[in-house]
């Protein structure tokens, strides 16, 4: 439910001190997604920030539930998926229900 400041176990890192900049891609993940709405990563700080959220999610609610400082000022409210979308999903990529 939080993100948390700090990790006890790290499986994907992002950005990592080092390297060009002060940081280095490493596997770097270019978006992460959730329940609430996605973030992603600054290029220039490597930080991650509210990109959208979900209809009925104030990114509020969001910074409220992430254990450190993050930018909402970007976010907007991502648009709900069409009916022709959500066929596509359910019945052509993911049939058997394994992820959806």
């Amino acid at each position: 439910r939080k993100f948390v400041e700090k990790l006890d176990y790290l499986t994907s890192p992002g950005w990592k001190p080092g390297g060009k900049n002060g940081a280095q891609a490493h596997g770097k993940s270019d978006v992460v997604i959730t329940d609430k709405g996605t973030f992603m990563f600054d290029e220039g700080t490597h930080r991650m920030y509210l990109s959208t959220c979900f209809p009925g999610v104030a990114p509020e609610f969001i910074r409220e539930n992430v254990g450190f400082e993050i930018d909402i000022g970007r976010a907007v409210e991502e648009v709900e998926p069409s009916e022709e979308s959500l066929n596509l999903l359910r019945n052509h990529i993911d049939p058997q229900h394994l992820i959806l």
